[in-house]
């Protein structure tokens, strides 16, 4: 049976062709948890860093080949309307024209992006979801 050792290491212990494909995969942020795992005679870390839109997984081998990343993102945090994507804003301004945008929240979820937007117009207030590309989800007039 082959024998399998895993072990918690330093940033500064990671190789530098595995550093630099990890900034490649998720620029700017900081390292926060990375690990050395060797199976079979074979080195593969996996690397934990947060970045601004959440935290990606990345797992690499020793000479820096990706072999997974996946964004863990935060589940839903609200955030300002001049902070969504052009694309989320024409849609929502397309759907319920004008208006006022009463709160927005961001939502990750398997790696991909909605909004969930407010917005007051004299019908009553909507909420309407919309995909990170501007592709419009669901709209609901609450009552």
């Amino acid at each position: 049976m082959a024998e399998k050792r895993k072990e918690k290491i330093t940033p500064d212990e990671i190789p530098q062709v595995v550093k630099e494909l990890i900034e490649r995969v998720a620029p700017g942020g900081v390292i926060t948890e990375a690990e050395r795992k060797e199976k079979k005679g074979r080195i593969r870390y996996k690397v934990r860093k947060a970045v601004e839109a959440g935290e990606y997984e990345i797992k690499a081998s020793a000479e820096g080949v990706l072999l997974e990343a996946e964004l863990k993102g935060k589940k839903k945090e609200e955030i300002s309307p001049d902070q969504m994507p052009d694309e989320v804003k024409e849609t929502v301004e397309r759907v319920i024209p004008g208006g006022e945008i009463r709160r927005v929240k961001r939502e990750m979820s398997k790696g991909r992006v909605k909004y969930e937007v407010r917005k007051a117009v004299e019908a009553g207030e909507y909420e309407i979801e919309v995909a990170a590309d501007g592709t419009l989800l669901e709209v609901e007039l609450e009552s």
